[in-house]
């Protein structure tokens, strides 16, 4: 069993580096310049203000070269700045990743708070109406989209109560 999970470790290296490389290839043909983003909107910097810009952040170097420093500073934790709010990446996520945690907590309790109950009461009547209703439900809400299912929760609920933003 040792050697199987340790066979499977060694198989996914290559893979999420391929992998971060599909990502590190996306991320350089979207359209937009990255030291736009970097100076902001309506910045009034001159070429040779850019193109120093542009040698400060290493984008001058070739695909390969790029990609290795981006690597090297991942893997050590270093994700850089963000341009929107001039503060390192790490920071950044640090104050957002609460919010998460707490949508996640409260989904996992409202989840197991309904599912438990329903889960009960179709063990003990199986193949009734109430099973039969909540087996298709389950199955279309794990089969629909997300961000569909995102969409018909704002048109049938967020629109008509007016109490959410």
């Amino acid at each position: 069993m040792l050697k199987y999970i340790a066979r499977r470790l060694l198989h996914l290296i290559p893979v999420i580096l391929i992998i971060t490389i599909i990502l590190f290839g996306l991320l350089e043909i979207m359209p937009g310049d990255p030291v736009n983003a970097y100076l902001g909107v309506g910045s009034n910097a001159t070429v040779e203000q850019q193109q120093q810009i542009r040698e400060q952040l290493g984008l001058d170097d070739p695909f390969h070269i790029r990609y290795i420093k981006w690597l090297g500073r991942t893997l050590t934790g270093d994700f850089g700045n963000s341009y929107k709010y001039r503060e390192p990446v790490v920071d950044v996520i640090g104050t957002f990743i609460w919010n998460s945690f707490y949508l996640n907590i409260v989904a996992m309790v409202l989840a197991f708070a309904i599912a438990i109950p329903v889960g009960i009461k179709s063990a003990v009547k199986k193949y009734g109406l109430f099973d039969n209703f909540w087996t298709v439900f389950s199955l279309t809400g794990v089969s629909m989209p997300s961000f569909f299912f995102a969409l018909l929760l704002i048109f049938f609920i967020a629109i008509p109560v007016t109490w959410l933003p």
